[in-house]
């Protein structure tokens, strides 16, 4: 860690405190850092949620270059709309593959 000179924590309280006299009031000072503590969270939040939106589109897409979604389809759907739908995605996400690919239109 750095240590600041007595120089620097001065100009740092009069940042803080803007009534600074030369003495630390303790409250301000507290939220100081309260404030500073909620921005280091929101930070290392939105870092977090970046990195799991990150995840979610490896998982989710076949390439980060192509913009189609994995379909899944159930071995054993629970229904035969399920089976539909999902195979329905399908047919929809391969006619779009073949259009990015030049191979089809749309």
């Amino acid at each position: 860690r750095e240590h600041l000179p007595p120089e620097g924590i001065i100009q740092a309280m009069a940042v803080i405190d803007p009534n600074f006299d030369g003495r630390i009031n303790f409250s301000a000072l507290e939220r100081a850092v309260a404030a500073a503590r909620g921005v280091q969270r929101s930070r290392a939040q939105e870092a977090e949620r970046a990195v799991r939106q990150h995840e979610h589109k490896q998982v989710n897409t076949y390439h980060p270059k192509l913009p189609i979604d994995v379909v899944r389809i159930e071995r054993m759907p629970k229904s035969l709309f399920d089976f539909e739908r999902a195979f329905e995605r399908f047919r929809k996400q391969q006619k779009e593959l073949l259009a990015h690919h030049g191979e089809a239109k749309l």
